[in-house]
C-alpha cells in the first residue's frame, strides 16, 4: 500500500520532471555571484559528479572537488576543463564520516583559497536493504548514520563558520537528501538509511533556525531529493521490485542545485531557508506556491496532530 504522506511530497507541483531535464533550469539568464567557490562533498561520480558539471558550465570561478579516495576526481577535474577550461578546480581528500577528516579540510580550504560561498554535501552510503529490523546489520546500520547524519553534521560544525566568514559570500548549504527519509513503508523503507535521511534533513532545518536570520550570519540551508536515479550506490543495493522507478536524469540534481544557487544570489528564494524540496519539482510551480509554502509553514518534518 502506498504510503500517503510520500505521495503527496512526491506531487507537490502539478509538473514533475526527471527523465530529461526541463528548459527552466538550463536558461543562462543569471550569472553566479563573483568568484563563486563551492565544495561538493562526494563528488567523485553519479551525481556529485554531475552537481560539479553543473556548475562548470554555470561558470563558477572555483569548484573544490572532495570524496574520500582521489582517483576518480581526477578524472572529473578534467571533464570539468573540458567544459569550461576557465574554471579553477582543487582536489582534496575529505572523510565525511570523521571529524578530523572534515576539519582538516576546512583548514586547508581557508589556508589555501580563502574563501568558500556554497557547501554541497552529497557524501551518502545507503546499507543492504531490509525491510525487518532483525535483518539489518548494526555496523552497516551505524555507518549509514555516520556518513548520512553525522557526515552532515561534522561538514556543518566545521564549514558553516567558513561560509559566513567569507567576505560578500553567498553562504549557502545544501544537502543532498531522499524523499526516502519521509517514507515509512514500501520498497526501500529501511531503518538505515530512510531515518538517517530524515535525521540529515532535520538538521538542516535546525542550520536555518541557527544561521538563518540576518542577525546570525543569513545562511540559507536546504535539503534537495535529487531524484530516483540509477547510480553507482543504487545499482545492486536496489531491491528489483524498485528499479523501474529509478529513471530520474543523473544531471537533473546539479541544473537545479544551480538554479537555487543563481536565484539565492539575486535575493530570491531566501522564503525556502530550512526546507525539503525536490529536483523533479517544477520551479516554476513551486515559486508559484510561495504563499502557501510560508504561510503554513511547508516542507519540513512535523508530528502531525489534529
Amino acid at each position: 500500500m502506498p504510503d500517503p504522506p510520500l505521495a503527496a511530497l512526491n506531487n507537490f507541483t502539478p509538473t514533475q520532471h526527471g527523465p530529461t531535464i526541463p528548459p527552466n533550469l538550463s536558461l543562462p539568464d543569471t550569472p553566479l555571484p563573483p568568484n563563486f567557490t563551492i565544495l561538493i562533498l562526494g563528488a567523485s561520480e553519479g551525481i556529485g559528479e554531475h552537481i560539479a558539471h553543473a556548475y562548470a558550465r554555470a561558470s563558477a570561478h572555483t569548484i573544490i572537488l572532495s570524496s574520500r579516495t582521489l582517483p576518480n576526481l581526477q578524472r572529473v577535474k578534467s571533464t570539468l576543463h573540458t567544459i569550461n577550461p576557465a574554471v579553477r578546480v582543487e582536489i582534496l581528500p575529505c572523510d565525511i564520516s570523521s571529524p578530523p577528516s572534515v576539519e582538516t579540510l576546512s583548514d586547508s580550504i581557508k589556508n589555501s583559497i580563502n574563501r568558500l560561498d556554497c557547501t554541497i554535501v552529497n557524501a551518502a552510503y545507503a546499507p543492504p536493504i531490509t525491510l525487518k529490523t532483525h535483518l539489518d546489520s548494526p555496523p552497516d546500520v551505524q555507518r549509514a548514520f555516520d556518513t548520512n547524519c553525522m557526515g552532515t553534521f561534522n561538514a556543518a560544525h566545521y564549514l558553516v563558520p567558513l561560509l559566513l566568514s567569507t567576505d560578500n559570500g553567498a553562504r549557502q548549504f545544501i544537502a543532498i537528501g531522499s524523499m526516502a527519509g519521509s517514507i515509512r513503508r514500501g520498497h526501500i523503507a529501511n531503518m538505515g538509511y530512510c531515518v538517517s535521511k530524515m535525521a540529515q534533513t532535520r538538521m538542516v532545518e535546525y542550520l536555518h533556525e541557527q544561521y538563518g536570520a540576518a542577525a546570525d550570519g543569513g545562511l540559507f540551508a536546504l535539503t534537495v531529493h535529487p531524484g530516483a536515479v540509477m547510480t553507482g550506490m543504487a545499482r545492486g543495493n536496489t531491491p528489483e521490485t524498485f528499479v523501474p522507478f529509478l529513471v530520474d536524469d543523473v544531471g537533473l540534481c546539479g541544473a537545479f542545485v544551480v538554479w537555487v544557487s543563481k536565484r539565492v544570489g539575486r535575493g530570491e528564494l531566501g522564503w525556502l531557508g530550512g526546507r525539503f524540496v525536490s529536483a523533479t519539482w517544477d520551479v516554476d510551480e513551486l515559486v508559484g506556491r510561495r504563499e502557501v509554502v510560508v504561510g503554513r509553514d511547508l516542507l519540513k518534518f512535523e508530528v502531525g496532530v489534529e
